[in-house]
């Protein structure tokens, strides 16, 4: 994936600052054999692993049993890599529906929301707020150098970095 070495880096910057991160993977992604060792290190490393879902099915117009379907097939794909005990533990959907959440509840996920653009400048210091969640479904340069200096800059104002939990 043309995305992993900016992966890479956001999982060095992670390690180097002792940060969790929660990453959503699409089903293109979850399946791309060249994607499988930074899944196994975004793992390995302590990191929160969730689902986009498949962006192949229209999330609000196919049938619950589709949605299912491709829901349970990543989970069936996460688990020959980790082990049948482990779970991917959120779903952010891409479109998003009360069927889609009550169907992610019954399958066990905590529903989160895509929330962008938490963080403004204003002056010399970043305005943020408890819970910020960055959010890219492109990991890009500048999404990193985004990170990479927030992260830094919220270690200095003493917060503290966390993937999420259930």
């Amino acid at each position: 994936s043309e995305a992993n070495p900016r992966v890479e880096k956001l999982l060095d910057l992670a390690k180097e600052k002792n940060v969790k991160f929660t990453f959503y993977l699409s089903s293109m992604y979850l399946n791309d054999e060249q994607n499988l060792n930074l899944i196994k290190r975004m793992h390995d490393e302590g990191h929160t692993i969730g689902t986009r879902g498949d962006k192949a099915i229209d999330q609000l117009t196919a049938s619950s049993n589709a949605l299912y379907d491709s829901l349970w097939a990543m989970e069936t794909k996460y688990q020959s890599i980790f082990g049948a005990n482990e779970r991917m533990h959120f779903y952010a959907p891409d479109k998003v529906s009360e069927r889609n959440m009550k169907l992610a509840n019954l399958m066990g996920y905590t529903v989160t929301f895509k929330l962008c653009n938490f963080v403004t400048d204003s002056g010399s210091r970043p305005q943020t707020y408890n819970g910020v969640v960055f959010q890219s479904s492109d990991i890009t340069d500048d999404l990193v150098a985004q990170v990479t200096g927030y992260v830094g800059w919220g270690q200095s104002e003493e917060y503290t970095f966390k993937g999420f939990t259930k």
